[in-house]
């Protein structure tokens, strides 16, 4: 038979901790719990470091593919959804670039409408470090999109940037384990962002 996980007296509580569903098999493996949310506070990002702002001046830039720019300033800033309505109603923007949290609900994302020829890109301003503790500093991957890092670890684990004393494992790549027999197995890690990952 199944495995099934069901909710008692109208409950949300399964469904809130990612478990509510049935599957034919031994395990179940719960659904992400740990997202981005509008009423998330930026006190609880990048593993409860918060988000390094410069408090009374601009903070990063964000330049367009049509080479105009829009300086954002994040001093009274205290959740997501703050960041988000920062850069989507700045005086500078005028719907030319829009700021949103990814599908996976892990990241923030930053998507050009002007359809310019060149980069979008987003760097720092008067020594904040809000841009790279969102995750957005850099240019975007292609197609006027630029999608973010993670900036939350998940259950029980921490952001590989906040390893090694803060250093952290700038640029994961692969490793290859072998056991006592001699087995060899490649692993790559390239795509994590977390400890856990």
């Amino acid at each position: 038979s199944e495995l099934k996980v069901q909710e008692l007296g109208g409950g949300r509580t399964a469904a809130d901790l990612g478990i509510l569903g049935s599957i034919a098999a031994n395990e179940k493996v719960g659904a992400d719990v740990v997202k981005l949310g509008g009423d998330l506070r930026l006190s609880h990002l990048n593993d409860g470091l918060g988000v390094r702002t410069n408090g009374a001046q601009d903070d990063f830039r964000i330049t367009l593919k049509d080479g105009g720019t829009i300086d954002v300033k994040l001093a009274t800033a205290k959740t997501i959804q703050d960041v988000v309505t920062a850069v989507n109603s700045d005086s500078e923007n005028s719907n030319r670039v829009t700021a949103s949290i990814s599908g996976d609900g892990d990241k923030l994302v930053l998507t050009d409408t002007t359809g310019g020829g060149g980069t979008l890109a987003v760097s720092t301003l008067n020594g904040s470090k809000a841009a790279a503790d969102l995750g957005i500093l850099g240019s975007e991957q292609g197609g006027g999109v630029l999608t973010g890092k993670r900036v939350l670890a998940g259950l029980n684990s921490v952001l590989l940037k906040n390893l090694n004393g803060g250093s952290g494992i700038t640029t994961p790549g692969q490793l290859q384990l072998t056991d006592r027999s001699g087995a060899t197995a490649a692993i790559d890690l390239s795509g994590a962002g977390s400890l856990g990952e």
